[in-house]
């Protein structure tokens, strides 16, 4: 290729480039294509441009933009496609004497230049993680039962479109004003389950009797047990045990629909119960896929549940049990938590096979930008956080954003990619990432922007962490600096970098310098209290606190904890 002249050389190269486009169009791997363009235009284009004539040269660029914007069509990119269109006709891109030239629109022009090569390193340190990536056992039993449960789910829903006519939609949910409580003074759960077993015998017959003739079965179990209703007084009662209201259930199985609906009917007109409470789960089914009809009545003055199924939703939620209670430990009290992880996972779990860690390697090395999203987003969530994952996810969204020119996107993956190395206390990565991060950010953003505070912040709590004080000092400083002039001297990110900073004095031993930001922090808390800040001052007097015990003044001490303690009770 040395050998042909300068003007050819664009020719040739445009030439191959199109023929490129048709060839791994047609194999479906337009991402290679779009890596090639990347890499040739700075390897080969951008050094002879200016020995090329002005006419020859924009043809060659024309011909060029007009091969990536196909490209960028067919990763269907669009938006990134048409700005490219506009350059090749001189929307964006003029010519004068001297070459190139461009509107006032600099940063678009700017963007284009910067990021037209691929980033080879990390696809190939990405190559290698991807290699040697083994999910730990706990993580990868989370992603079995997630994948059960997905396959429960899908079929529900599948039975659901199949054979449902919506006729049990008519009967709309409804609930008491007040919380559902027990009426009386019950106190613990020893009581509670005394109350219930006498009124079992009773509850049962009726329930019979109002089905009866019907051709539905009546499952009644065994009253709830102790432990689990300790558990789920604990845990989702606050330790109120009156809100126990399914001690006594009972679980009636029709054959199909419209079963149902003639047993729904019979409830809601017996006099000898009193329906206080109905959840229709065909309108909104669970996060399982099981559709059901909750009902609470009041039989002798006490709160029992029925749960009313058709047979096929019935064997579902026996089967799926065990998924249904790994998910209920993990979300307990917050469903719409696991409603968006399940959302989520629904997105994710057509890609997951029996080979749960081939599954998201094959994920990982796609171009699905919906996909990898979504599974980022389940491994940064609560429990299910799943850091060697999440990095190697933001490391492909990293790379795939920066082959695209979308560097503002590609600076938060890297980011992404610092955090979680800093929550896996791997703080030498972590500042690297953060480092470059916060070098590219000065370049894309004003020096006062959010995004760059939260770096400089990251970047401070790892000195801080690696007992490097006076490097986090000069970060947290020159932070706060920013935010006071940006938000002002009391706002409540700027306390939270006042906060940092006597954190830094008091890791130092330097108790006095420590006292003076702490006292600053709550000074200002105090000028400005809200909900959202009420936990910023707790902190400050706790570290208060601290910071005066290692200073031996032990009545200030225990004033700060009584005011902490104070706060904590209003």
């Amino acid at each position: 290729m040395n050998s042909i002249q300068n003007k050819n050389h664009f020719t040739f190269l445009t030439g191959l480039g199109l023929t490129l486009v048709l060839t791994l169009y047609y194999q479906k791997d337009i991402s290679v294509l779009f890596g090639f363009f990347n890499a040739k235009i700075r390897e080969y284009l951008l050094p002879i441009i200016s020995s090329i004539q002005i006419t020859d040269r924009f043809s060659g660029i024309t011909g060029f933009g007009l091969a990536m914007s196909l490209a960028s069509y067919y990763q269907k990119d669009i938006e990134f496609s048409f700005r490219l269109l506009k350059n090749c006709i001189n929307e964006r891109i003029q010519l004068d004497d001297d070459g190139w030239a461009s509107d006032d629109n600099d940063e678009e022009v700017d963007e284009f230049v910067t990021f037209m090569g691929p980033n080879s390193k990390a696809v190939s340190d990405l190559a290698k993680d991807l290699d040697n990536f083994k999910l730990r056992e706990k993580h990868l039993k989370d992603f079995k039962m997630i994948s059960g449960l997905l396959k429960y789910k899908l079929a529900a829903d599948k039975e659901a479109e199949d054979s449902l006519t919506g006729a049990l939609n008519k009967y709309e949910s409804f609930k008491p004003k007040d919380i559902l409580r027990q009426e009386g003074e019950i106190t613990t759960v020893d009581q509670i389950l005394s109350i219930g077993r006498c009124i079992k015998p009773n509850f049962d017959a009726l329930i019979k009797d109002i089905v009866d003739g019907t051709s539905s079965e009546v499952h009644a179990p065994d009253i709830k047990s102790k432990p689990r209703c300790v558990t789920k007084c604990a845990k989702e009662y606050d330790g109120d045990v009156c809100r126990l209201c399914d001690i006594v259930r009972t679980s009636v199985i029709c054959t199909a629909e419209e079963g149902l609906s003639t047993v729904i009917k019979r409830f809601l007109s017996n006099p000898n119960i009193n329906v206080i409470r109905m959840k229709n789960r065909f309108v909104s089914p669970r996060f399982t896929g099981v559709r059901d009809v909750l009902l609470n009545v009041v039989v002798e003055n006490f709160i029992c549940e029925i749960q009313l199924h058709i047979e096929f939703f019935y064997r579902q939620k026996n089967e799926s049990h065990a998924l249904y209670a790994f998910f209920r430990e993990y979300f307990i009290g917050n469903v719409k938590s696991y409603e968006k992880m399940i959302n989520l996972f629904t997105a994710v779990g057509h890609s997951l096979s029996v080979d749960v860690e081939e599954s998201l390697r094959a994920i990982i090395q796609g171009h699905d930008y919906q996909l990898l999203k979504s599974l980022k987003k389940i491994t940064s969530v609560g429990i299910m956080q799943v850091p060697e994952l999440n990095i190697l996810v933001a490391k492909k969204l990293f790379i795939l954003y920066q082959e695209k020119g979308d560097e503002k996107n590609a600076l938060t993956e890297l980011f992404s990619i610092g955090n979680s190395l800093y929550h896996e206390g791997e703080y030498d990565s972590a500042l690297h990432y953060y480092n470059s991060t916060l070098n590219h950010q000065e370049q894309y953003y004003e020096t006062n922007h959010s995004k760059v505070f939260v770096t400089m912040n990251a970047i401070g709590l790892v000195y801080l962490h690696q007992k490097n004080y006076d490097k986090a000092l000069e970060m947290f400083e020159s932070c706060l600096e920013g935010k006071e002039k940006t938000f002002g001297e009391d706002h409540e990110e700027t306390l939270k970098t006042i906060n940092n900073i006597g954190l830094v004095y008091r890791a130092k031993g330097d108790y006095d310098n420590a006292i003076l930001y702490k006292n600053r922090t709550l000074t200002g808390t105090n000028k400005k209290i809200q909900c959202d800040m009420q936990m910023l001052t707790l902190t400050t007097k706790k570290n208060l606190a601290i910071a005066y015990r290692s200073k031996e003044s032990y009545e200030t001490v225990l004033s700060l904890c009584k005011k902490a303690l104070k706060s904590n009770e209003s």
